[in-house]
């Protein structure tokens, strides 16, 4: 079976995707940043990934998020329904091709389509098989449905972000979704060397929930981490970190208070905001740390006037010096850190020519290999875009087993959404279609249900019979 030669160290691996939304798909797209072949396996329904198609007007273009294209970069995408004979067989195919398979199913979704890490070790002894779930394979809240809000809300850290003025706060990004991509890429190379080195395939285990403690326990969970009587309990270490007005902006730094208790950094605060008279460093009020610590609301209440006075540029300027010996940054808006000339100048922004999708900017891979370099930044494929092209060159397929799962229905509906998009389709339409989809689904998820609980039912009833027997 053919490979796709690329550029990167993981070049010659060979990835399955079988993942929606973020955490899965991110982690993938990390691993086709640094040279993998990346096969993603979408929804027959005509819409593909969930987060794949976007409104007109919304960050999205001919129908493509742009949340799906920021994650699905540098892959192949393939449409196969999974659930029927002709699908199963094709993704079982692939599977004898690949190095690596991530799914982020529910639990026990794979093991009822035949695709279960027992099923496709099966087909290939080495497959390093990664399952990526929300909190796990069971427990109470195992079989729920879980977005990054809910992560947030169980770790905890929607209440150790809130204000005093508004209580608790999700944050404003999907930090437990990333988190478990980064953690799931790692966990592939990890799986990938341990396998190198005669080890043999294995099953990853993940979750976004363990993902996320993991990530927030070394800072949010400090208070507790000792379980010795003289612990005792510490501010956040973010509570030394504040933000300060300007003219025209904010900056961000230690709090004015912590910089004016040090002596190095009151000294160049001095001698920046008030070259002339020096007046903060020689009163009365303010001449030493003790005199300081006893006035020091007075004295940063003249700080923040003295940083209102001036513009953020003026603040950046006049403080070099400060911000060489302690933290100290303009406050950007998105746009702005777009032109920051840091940003600008370590060109961690690229932009890629995607054809009828127009330009794509996107943010390069952070990593970089001098041995192995990787290849620039790559475009987001189109619904099914290389379904005939990886079914023929990579599986064998001919034409006309091709063409009769496409009759069969394997690769979905003659019009998907994007289509509707194509010619022209009003929000209606697409909204209309997008609602369709999901309303599949969640008959398909209810007949499951409903299944399952007959099932139980009638187990319960024979066991219920058996122990009568029995007595």
């Amino acid at each position: 079976m053919a490979c796709v030669a690329d550029q990167g160290p993981l070049a010659g691996v060979k990835v399955l995707e079988m993942c929606n939304v973020v955490s899965g798909p991110f982690a993938t797209a990390l691993l086709a940043d640094q040279g993998a072949t990346v096969i993603k396996v979408e929804n027959p329904d005509g819409i593909g990934d969930l987060i794949r198609v976007g409104m007109p007007n919304a960050a999205s273009v001919k129908g493509m998020n742009a949340l799906f294209a920021n994650v699905n970069r540098g892959k192949k995408s393939v449409v196969l329904n999974a659930r029927t004979e002709d699908g199963c067989e094709a993704v079982k195919n692939l599977v004898k091709w690949a190095d690596v398979l991530i799914q982020n199913f529910r639990p026990g979704a794979a093991e009822r389509m035949g695709l279960g890490y027992a099923d496709l070790k099966a087909q290939n002894e080495d497959l390093i098989y990664v399952s990526l779930t929300g909190v796990g394979d069971s427990g109470p809240y195992s079989q729920h449905q879980h977005l990054e809000c809910t992560i947030q809300g169980i770790t905890g850290v929607t209440h150790h972000a809130k204000s005093a003025e508004d209580g608790p706060s999700l944050l404003p990004n999907l930090v437990s979704d990333k988190v478990a991509s980064l953690t799931v890429a790692q966990a592939v190379t990890s799986a990938l060397f341990a396998r190198s080195q005669g080890r043999g395939g294995q099953c990853v285990k993940l979750s976004m929930l363990e993902c996320s403690m993991q990530f927030l326990w070394p800072d949010v969970y400090s208070n507790h981490t000792f379980l010795h009587d003289e612990a005792g309990q510490a501010p956040p270490f973010t509570a030394a970190f504040g933000l300060t007005k300007t003219a025209d902006g904010e900056v961000c730094s230690m709090k004015l208070g912590i910089l004016a208790s040090y002596p190095p950094t009151f000294k160049v605060i001095c001698d920046c905001l008030e070259p002339t008279s020096g007046a903060w460093s020689e009163a009365g009020n303010y001449k030493d740390g003790a005199r300081r610590a006893e006035n020091m609301a007075e004295l940063v209440g003249e700080i923040e006037a003295a940083f209102r006075k001036r513009s953020t540029d003026e603040v950046m300027r006049d403080l070099d010096e400060l911000a060489q010996i302690s933290a100290l940054s303009r406050v950007n808006t998105v746009q702005d850190a777009l032109s920051d000339p840091q940003i600008k100048h370590i060109d961690c922004i690229q932009e890629v020519d995607c054809g009828d999708l127009g330009t794509l900017r996107q943010a390069k891979h952070a990593a970089s290999f001098t041995g192995t370099p990787i290849a620039g930044v790559k475009r987001p494929p189109s619904y099914g875009e290389h379904t005939d092209e990886v079914l023929k060159n990579i599986l064998g397929y001919d034409g006309e087993r091709i063409q009769r799962m496409r009759e069969r229905g394997v690769m979905g509906p003659e019009e998907s959404v994007y289509d509707v998009v194509s010619r022209g389709g009003t929000a209606a339409e697409i909204g209309l279609y997008r609602a369709k989809a999901g309303m599949e689904r969640c008959a398909r998820l209810q007949k499951r249900q409903k299944t399952e609980a007959v099932v139980q039912d009638i187990v319960e009833q024979i066991l219920d019979k058996v122990d009568k027997c029995a007595q």
